[in-house]
């Protein structure tokens, strides 16, 4: 081959793969316009009532520190009130069941009734008792419903009754405490006085677990920190099963599993961080939909979401929308009526 025809054959060449390059790109441009077959299957399968009410916290209440409020986790007590701890200001907050700020209490520090660096999960009995992990005070504090001081447990150490890294908690129906310790890759159980009685899942399942719940038929499940699974455990903490896998799919978790909360039919609520949305499950941890908009600032949309609680009547879902700094709350008596995951 000659130098003119080997330029003039190197010339097609490039050409072809000039017009291959720009084809490539137009289809991938067609594509995405219409949505990936994984985008487009998460549609059909999210579903959300627009929020009955949000909870603007920075407007409701604000201070001049200039510290920013960032709720974590939320619960409703049998009043139907709403408890939220922020992990900001180092406060529990107390709102009427129409989202009307009633009060706050605790401030930073190691006293009783003051938090230090980060809290926890909360927790709600029967007797409207609130239960905030102190993590770094290494100590759960008890305090009545209108949040005086009643009673505290625990300490750091390594023994079993003792804490490393205390982070979630759920007190069932008998009065009986969980609380996930992430460090030592444990869940504590204490009867309604905090005296210690005994350490689930030590063969190895758990993973820094994180969050709690107690399911309809006494199953214990945990979320883990930095992790997409759910471990579920029996009443006795016999291990039974892991659902939830990382990925984009349906039902799958993005990166981090937070908070985590199961309705009285036995349905478990997921709350996947980083795609701003709640995973439904059944109870062997069957997916069934998704909740939410995604991430983003409007009703609806979550930054980085983390607590998540019914109200006693399942009737209205509270998740904590952190660095949006607000609470939403959504009407979901009819949710699996509307939707059919029951059928799925």
């Amino acid at each position: 081959m000659n130098t003119s025809k080997a330029k003039i054959f190197v010339f097609l060449f490039l050409l072809f793969c000039l017009i291959l390059f720009f084809l490539f790109n137009l289809l991938a441009k067609e594509k995405k316009s219409k949505g990936s077959p994984v985008e487009e299957k998460k549609k059909q399968t999210t579903f959300l009532n627009e929020p009955i009410l949000i909870i603007d916290i920075k407007e409701i209440w604000s201070d001049e520190t200039g510290v920013p409020y960032r709720p974590r986790a939320v619960r409703f007590d049998h009043l139907g009130r709403i408890i939220v701890n922020d992990m900001g200001k180092k406060e529990i907050l107390i709102f009427d069941k129409e989202g009307d700020f009633i009060k706050f209490f605790g401030k930073e520090g190691k006293e009783k009734g003051e938090f230090l660096g980060h809290l926890g999960g909360i927790a709600i009995d029967s007797e409207n008792r609130i239960f905030v992990v102190d993590t770094y005070n290494y100590r759960i504090q008890v305090f009545d419903k209108e949040g005086n001081f009643l009673f505290q447990f625990g300490e750091f150490g390594s023994e079993k009754e003792k804490f490393s890294e205390p982070e979630g908690i759920v007190v069932d129906t008998d009065g009986k405490i969980y609380i996930a310790d992430i460090v030592q890759n444990s869940i504590k159980t204490f009867d309604n006085k905090g005296q210690f009685l005994d350490v689930l899942g030590e063969n190895g399942e758990l993973n820094k677990p994180e969050w709690i719940t107690i399911g309809k038929t006494g199953n214990i499940y945990v979320t883990h920190r930095s992790s997409f699974c759910v471990n579920v455990y029996e009443p006795t903490g016999d291990f039974i099963l892991s659902f939830a896998r990382q990925g984009e799919n349906p039902g799958d978790i993005e990166d981090d599993a937070e908070g985590i909360v199961a309705d009285q039919e036995g349905h478990i609520f997921v709350v996947d961080e980083d795609e701003g949305k709640i995973e439904v499950y059944d109870e062997t941890g069957k997916y069934l939909f998704s909740l939410g908009k995604g991430l983003g600032y409007g009703p609806g949309e979550f930054l980085s979401p983390k607590g998540i609680d019914f109200d006693k009547t399942d009737k209205r879902l509270a998740v904590a929308d952190t660095w949006n700094s607000r609470i939403q709350i959504f009407d979901v008596k009819d949710l699996f009526n509307n939707k059919g995951g029951e059928k799925k």
